[in-house]
């Protein structure tokens, strides 16, 4: 017990700056009487080591005090590995006070882990700190779907510093947001009070739907429009932006919920009136029977039908379409007028000055009634 020993504590370099002032006054005074000497000296490595020399009993008693002592100023860093959702919520927060104060939190965003740097009691307390904002985290997760049309705003660039609105909603609500187009769904991960200021905001920046269907291809043009008039007449009214695919017929519409609605039901009013079509084969011959001269059969088919027809001379084919009783009117009455058997020399005699075939009402003439001089 009385022999004398020496024990060496190695001092890392940030905690000499610290010990040397106190190296006085570092053991009790105890310590002091029995004999206990305290000595630094530099290292080859640069560092430094504190020999503590004096009786056996003494000195390990010493060196506790010392370990003590350089432990509170020594630095020390720990690997803490996470989940990707956990990883983005503390890369996220990392430089809050409350949760990292007197440590340098560093993410390693590949191997989503968090190195804690700093003194050991330090690093202690951001660990607990780190643990109860995962838990809570875990807690108050939520989960909502998502459609194409909000996947896309999220991801779109705006503002002055043209970032993506999910990175500008993170760093505002300090939330994490995961956007995840394989399920078309958005979690959210945060602090409980964090989380719900984040829903409210998702509700103002996410009223956007799209919706999408599928028409005939022959209805595209009728959506469209002479020089686009009707597509342009949609969306002004509805407020939504159509995109149509003329090879498929695929018609999406997106914008506004409100507005998707409401060009939801104009293309629904559109397609009752215009989207019953058919088509009739016919013989080559017998495409100048349905248009009748000078146009006479065919306006008068439509203008009793309402239906609209074109006639397509090079496929042999009739296509009829509008509203699903005009175009059954229309496609009875050409039926009728190709089934019928051929006419007698006083119906040619009638097609030739003109008039329809039989069963067809003439077409309102755009001149004055028979017997009357026009008006000077």
């Amino acid at each position: 017990e009385h022999q004398e020993t020496t024990r060496v504590l190695h001092v890392p370099p940030e905690v000499l700056p610290h010990l040397t002032p106190r190296l006085p006054t570092l053991l009790d005074a105890q310590l002091k009487l029995s004999g206990v000497r305290l000595s630094l000296r530099s290292e080859a490595t640069g560092g430094s080591s504190l020999d503590i020399t004096g009786p056996t009993k003494f000195v390990d008693t010493a060196l506790e005090q010392a370990g003590a002592f350089v432990r509170q100023y020594a630095r020390r860093e720990e690997s803490i590995s996470m989940t990707a959702q956990d990883f983005a919520l503390v890369a996220l927060l990392r430089n809050r006070p409350e949760l990292g104060a007197g440590v340098e939190l560093v993410p390693v965003r590949a191997e989503h882990r968090v190195i804690v740097k700093g003194t050991d009691e330090a690093v202690g307390k951001a660990k607990g700190k780190l643990e109860a904002l995962l838990l809570e985290a875990e807690r108050c997760a939520v989960t909502q779907p998502l459609n194409g049309a909000q996947l896309d705003k999220l991801s779109r660039a705006t503002g002055r510093d043209r970032k993506p609105l999910l990175h500008q909603l993170q760093e505002t609500y300090e939330c994490a947001l995961f956007a995840d187009r394989a399920t078309m769904t958005l979690s959210v991960r945060g602090k409980g009070d964090a989380v719900a200021r984040m829903q409210e905001a998702l509700v103002q920046e996410l009223d956007v739907d799209e919706h999408e269907r599928v028409v005939p291809t022959q209805m595209i043009p009728i959506i469209i429009g002479k020089g686009g008039t009707t597509i342009k007449r949609l969306q002004q009214d509805s407020g939504a932006t159509f995109d149509l695919e003329r090879s498929s017929g695929r018609v999406r519409i997106f914008g506004r919920s409100s507005a998707v609605q409401k060009a939801l039901a104009m293309l629904d009013g559109l397609t009752a009136e215009f989207g019953a079509i058919e088509e009739i084969e016919v013989q080559p011959r017998q495409i100048a029977l349905v248009i009748g001269r000078g146009g006479a059969t065919i306006k008068a088919l439509q203008a009793e039908s309402g239906a609209t027809i074109d006639i397509r001379k090079e496929a042999c084919v009739v296509r009829v379409n509008g509203s699903q009783a005009a175009v059954a009117m229309a496609t009875e009455r050409i039926n009728a007028l190709l089934n019928s058997p051929p006419p007698s020399s006083n119906g040619t005699a009638q097609r030739a000055n003109g008039a329809p075939p039989p069963g067809l009402r003439q077409p309102p003439r755009s001149g004055p009634p028979p017997g009357l001089a026009p008006q000077q």
